[in-house]
């Protein structure tokens, strides 16, 4: 992205998480140049889309066993309050380390802000062979 400033930036910040990656775009998509200096919306939702990370998966087919339907729903799936078993569960997974994460280290940018609930579901597609799930965290 940097290539494409007016002027070129060639000095990247150092990304070590998907945090540092996710809250980049985020502001990058919330303020268009030269206006860097207007606060950008409040970000309300974080969402990770067809999650294929094993261990994340692992946790979120657990959860799923353990709902009625036994699988993952389409939109609009099921919610879960954060401070329920299966939201604490789905935090501790590294897709929801990832959100709380980013949320700390951009406390100063995006203010006080906490996850109130996340939403687990999969997006129909008719060529979808595998049911991946995806995961939407709710922000306050």
């Amino acid at each position: 992205m940097g290539a494409f400033q007016d002027p070129p930036v060639h000095s990247i910040p150092p990304l070590h998480h998907w945090s540092d990656i996710a809250y980049l775009q985020w502001l990058a998509a919330s303020v268009s140049p030269p206006l860097m200096t207007v606060a950008p919306a409040p970000i309300r939702y974080i969402l990770r889309l067809g999650i294929h990370h094993p261990p994340t998966y692992s946790v979120l087919n657990k959860i799923a066993a353990k709902q009625s339907s036994k699988t993952y729903d389409v939109w609009p799936g099921v919610t879960f309050d954060i401070a329920s078993e299966a939201g604490k569960a789905i935090l501790g997974t590294p897709n929801g380390a990832g959100v709380v994460w980013m949320l700390i280290q951009r406390k100063k940018e995006l203010g006080k802000r906490r996850i109130e609930q996340v939403t687990m579901f999969y997006v129909e597609n008719d060529g979808d062979m595998c049911r991946w799930p995806s995961l939407l965290f709710w922000i306050v």
